[in-house]
């Protein structure tokens, strides 16, 4: 068995298994709880990244006449989620030949955990919108040596049906070298259903970033979707991103998804089940 046929069966089939128990069809949901792989791989080095999650919200989430993906977003739903991701790099011995000899680079291996606590709250009258979540990293190879825990925090406006405007603010950000607006517009009317996402990240040394992910909705229980995303500006390039995605849902109750994405030279998969209830 291949290392990451076993990270698919630790992390994904755990999830698959309890898809049984959510077979049946339902108009609201108020638990959702899922389990993500994706790996990317080089000539040099093999980066896996797993995680599982688990979101509560405060009030039951509705179905109905919705596409499934976008329903808690649609209905302006609060919530507590919480994640643990880890992160396992591993890279290969590498022969290097110059012109004094040839010398080995041996290979390493490192482990990130990442604890992530975060709350979505949609203000009384749902015109206000406030993120906030706490991240809590430890490195180290078997048992941690060393952590560290950060936090970031979001606001923004509900203006109509559908959309979200907001802003990121990050430990330790100061404003006048870095800021950010972010949109989510989801059109849910009079034909076929569109998610659409913007991003803008200015930074004070040119290194800006785009990105504009576009998801479409064949039918209310499957998407598929593209995201790209550049550096703009006059500083360093940032490396251009693209990413091709789809999500099906098998009742309404539970759905697999998969990703494959390009990084510059780089490119990987992505799987993830989720259940709710």
């Amino acid at each position: 068995m291949t290392r990451t046929t076993q990270r698919i069966t630790k992390y994904i089939l755990p999830a698959v298994f309890l898809l049984p128990a959510a077979n049946g069809l339902a108009d609201e949901y108020q638990w959702e709880l899922d389990a993500h792989f994706h790996q990317t791989d080089t000539s040099t080095t093999d980066i896996d990244n797993m995680s599982v999650s688990g979101t509560y919200y405060f009030s039951p989430v509705e179905t109905r006449d919705h596409p499934l993906a976008e329903a808690a977003f649609l209905e302006r739903r609060s919530s507590l989620s919480v994640r643990q991701s880890r992160v396992d790099r591993s890279s290969r011995d590498r022969e290097i030949t110059t012109e004094l000899g040839s010398y080995t680079i041996r290979g390493t291996d490192s482990t990130i955990d990442t604890t992530d606590v975060s709350a979505e709250v949609y203000v009384p009258g749902d015109l206000f919108y406030v993120g906030l979540t706490a991240r809590r990293f430890d490195y180290g190879s078997g048992l941690p040596l060393s952590s560290d825990t950060t936090w970031n925090a979001s606001l923004g406006l509900t203006p109509m049906e559908g959309l979200l405007v907001y802003s990121s603010f990050y430990e330790d950000q100061d404003l006048d070298e870095s800021w950010n607006l972010n949109a989510k517009y989801v059109f849910d009317h009079f034909g076929p259903t569109l998610a659409i996402r913007a991003n803008y990240d200015y930074s004070d040394f040119g290194q800006d970033q785009a990105s504009l992910a576009l998801d479409y909705y064949v039918d209310r229980t499957l998407s598929v979707g593209y995201r790209r995303s550049e550096g703009v500006g006059s500083g360093p390039r940032v490396t251009d991103t693209h990413q091709l995605s789809v999500r099906k849902f098998f009742t309404d109750r539970w759905s697999l998804s998969g990703f494959y994405y390009d990084v510059g030279e780089l490119d990987g998969f992505g799987v993830e089940a989720a259940v709710r209830f």
